[in-house]
This record gives structure tokens, sequence and C-alpha cells, in this order.
């Protein structure tokens, strides 16, 4: 989603308002390490999460929300056509019913390591630790807490965080990861061939894939969305997972299309959006987060490749969705068969 080299602008009202919730929530995290009430206070108030907060704001005003719109342009390679594999389910085939098409949060995500960094803890915990200080300064003189109060806070800080490094980069984890759930990713493939891919997401071989127009929407920038929101971005497979140090928290800049060679099988281009500009959110299932939903522009479906092993039932809603008279009357229905010479896929057109 995010693209390197794009300097920060003065960001508008609603992006400043965006930011300013954000950081609001990282400033009411809690620190659970059983201070003393006042020494708890104080901690709240300057220890490393407010940090973490300006990091993370830092890192949103300068690459997610402070540049203003520019014309999009495709992306090298990016090909005319990018497919989208699914299962049978009720929900799936809504898809082409209703036209529209789920942007999923990262925890969501079947690889839970998705969009997420690895962290590490601060090389110095004293000099991270007074530095929070200082970077706090004006906050503790406003709230007139004593030079002794600031001291106990900095010693308690500093074995904490000396004897339990791990819970220093937890709690950085969990704001990283709780916030970058305000973002919803969909995931698409340049081939409706792959067998990994119909064995994995198509409910092996029982699902369908669809074939989505790279110039249509939603896989493309809408009004109001800054650079790389809307925009159709190859997805980089790298040796290892990204890890930052929690200090200082610098993320990548593209972050959210970065994966492990492990899943480079897919061959995978996403379009990463905030939920909050999907337009459609839905009632959660038993357990989970709300389902968020874009339109689909009817002209974006191209194609409609069914499953070998679909069932009937799959088979005729499909064709009804694209039958002569509905929005997609034009879409190319085709049905999966195995080649008998080899081991490969080849489709069948279904009039």
């Amino acid at each position: 989603m995010l693209v390197p080299g794009y300097a920060a602008s003065r960001p508008t009202e609603r992006q400043a308002a965006w930011l300013d919730a954000v950081a609001t929530s990282f400033r009411e995290e809690t620190y659970a390490g059983g201070m003393p009430s006042v020494l708890k206070a104080i901690a709240n108030e300057v220890h490393h999460l407010r940090d973490v907060a300006n990091d993370v704001r830092r890192y949103a005003r300068t690459r997610l929300r402070t540049r203003q719109p520019q014309p999009a342009s495709s992306p090298p390679g990016l090909p005319p056509i990018l497919y989208k594999y699914v299962g049978a389910k009720p929900h799936h085939l809504a898809i082409l019913r209703d036209l529209r098409i789920r942007f999923t949060q990262p925890d969501e995500l079947n690889d839970p390591f998705d969009c997420i960094p690895g962290i590490t803890p601060p090389r110095d915990v004293a000099r991270f630790v007074d530095d929070t200080f200082a970077r706090n300064q004006a906050e503790i003189q406003r709230r007139g807490i004593a030079p002794g109060q600031v001291a106990a806070a900095r010693a308690e800080m500093i074995a904490s965080y000396t004897n339990n490094p791990r819970d220093l980069v937890r709690r950085c984890f969990t704001i990283v990861r709780r916030n970058m759930n305000e973002l919803g990713v969909l995931s698409l493939s340049t081939r409706n061939d792959n067998m990994a891919l119909w064995a994995h997401y198509a409910e092996t071989h029982r699902g369908f894939v669809i074939g989505l127009r790279t110039s249509g929407e939603p896989l493309m920038k809408r009004p109001g969305e800054v650079a790389g929101e809307g925009e159709v971005l190859r997805v980089v497979y790298d040796a290892g997972r990204p890890i930052v140090p929690c200090d200082p928290l610098v993320l990548p800049s593209d972050l959210l299309v970065r994966k492990e060679r492990p899943w480079s099988y897919e061959e995978e281009w996403r379009v990463v959006r905030r939920l909050a500009a999907c337009d459609h959110s839905l009632p959660p299932p038993p357990a989970s987060p709300n389902v968020f939903l874009c339109d689909v522009d009817p002209a974006t479906f191209v194609r409609v490749d069914i499953g070998m092993d679909a069932e009937r039932a799959t088979i005729d809603a499909i064709r009804a969705a694209a039958a002569p008279g509905s929005r997609l009357h034009h879409v190319e229905v085709f049905q999966a068969q195995m080649d008998a010479g080899r081991t490969r896929i080849e489709f069948e057109r279904i009039p």
C-alpha cells in the first residue's frame, strides 16, 4: 500500500482528526506493572507508550495520511486482469449477487504475520527511559510532579523493562497490530490456474475464481484517498519478516505489501484502503470482527471460473448471476477441467 519517497505535507482537518484519535488511543493504554498508584499515574503519562504513539503518529503523518491525492498511474507490470479465489459459501456467491467484495483486516488474513512487523527491545533500556522522560518534560512540569516521584518512576521503569523486555515488546506489538487493523486488504493473484490457490482458497476446487479488471472500481483510487491507498500494488517477497526496533519505532514504508518468500507461489497483488472508506460494514459473524465491503462496478467483472468439483447449486447460482438481462450479463463463465495429458487446469466455457 505504501510507496516510499513521498514527502509529508500539511494534513487536512479530517486527516488530523484521524491522527489525534489514534494518538489518543495510544495514550489511554495503562501500565499494569503493579507500581504504587502514584507511580502508575506518572507512568501512564510518561512511559514508553506515549513515545510509541508519537512514533506511529509520525509514521502515519508522513506515510499514510498527509499526501494529497495524485493522479494514479499503473505500476509496472500490472496485468489487465487479476483473480480473486473464493469458496462456495453463500457469502462468496453474494459477491456476484450484490456486487460487493470484502477488504479484510490483517488479523483475519491466513498469515498471522501479514502486515505486522517483528519488534525488538531497545538496546539501552536506561537511555530509552531517559529519552522518554526528556520528551515528556513539559507534561511532567505541567502536572507538578515532584522530582522524587519522577526518579522513583524512572527507576521502576528501568527495572521493569530490564527484567522483562518482552513485556515492552508485547505492548508495542499490540499497539501496532491494533492500528494496522484499521486497514483492509483485498488480495488478488495474477493467475486463475494456480492449483495451490485452488486448493487453499477455493475449497479444493469446489469454489470459483473471479477475474477483475484492474482499471475498475474498487481496484482504483477513490476521491480523498492518499498515496498508496486504493492502488493495486505488487506484493514483494523477502527472505524474512520486517523487523523494527521499538526505539525508535520506524515502520517500513512498504510494510503492507511485503511477505516472506514461502508465500511467493501466490503471485499476489493487493489493494489496501482504510476500513472507514469502505462502502458497507456488516454485523460480524460469531467471535469475528465486522466485515467491510466495497461496491464493485459491474464492468470490473470480466470472467468467472468455476472449480472442477463445484456442486450443481454453485454452478447454477453463478450462471444465474451472469444470465442475460442481469448486471453481469457480459461476464464469461468457464469451468475448470483436468488436462488429460499434463498436470494443469484447462477451462471450458459454459454457454
